[in-house]
């Protein structure tokens, strides 16, 4: 009785130490970035969409203190245009440009970048924050019903 009773006190001490169990994606583990990032202003400079969407999910990992603890937010963000209409490559340059900005505002620093072929990808870090944004553009011309669609992605996962 008494070695239960110690193994469930070690346990709890353990607990509050270590901070077991899950690690909950809230608001304060988001960057300043992804918290005022909305690319939506830039697209609408360019062409009005016919519709957009928005949307994210976070998820958090193992919280255990011998394995990495990591919290991890995703947005996404997609544009729909009429079949060739819209200048996908001044929208994606015009992207990538505020991207870039409003990263270094923040006061993320640029670990690695791209822009080709209408696409970029953007890896960035802020402190215990790491993060990915990439952007794709689909032209869906000469099919019945649909249009051309830009997607921007975003990921940024914090190590604790």
């Amino acid at each position: 009785m008494l070695l239960a009773a110690a193994f469930v006190l070690s346990w709890l001490w353990l607990t509050e130490r270590y901070n077991f169990g899950l690690v909950s994606p809230t608001e304060q583990t988001k960057s300043t970035f992804l918290l005022s990032y909305n690319p939506a202003s830039v697209v609408t400079r360019f062409e009005i969409p016919l519709g957009t969407s928005a949307g994210g999910g976070s998820s958090a990992g193992s919280a255990m203190p011998w394995y990495r603890r990591d919290v991890v937010h995703n947005v996404d963000f997609k544009w729909y245009f009429r079949p060739d209409h819209a200048d996908y490559m001044a929208i994606v340059a015009a992207l990538f440009k505020e991207t870039r900005q409003a990263l270094i505002a923040s006061g993320a620093e640029i670990i690695s970048e791209e822009l080709a072929d209408g696409r970029f990808t953007v890896a960035y870090r802020v402190g215990r924050t790491t993060g990915r944004i990439h952007s794709d553009w689909q032209k869906l011309s000469g099919s019945v019903g649909t249009g051309d669609n830009l997607s921007l992605s975003l990921q940024e996962r914090l190590s604790i």
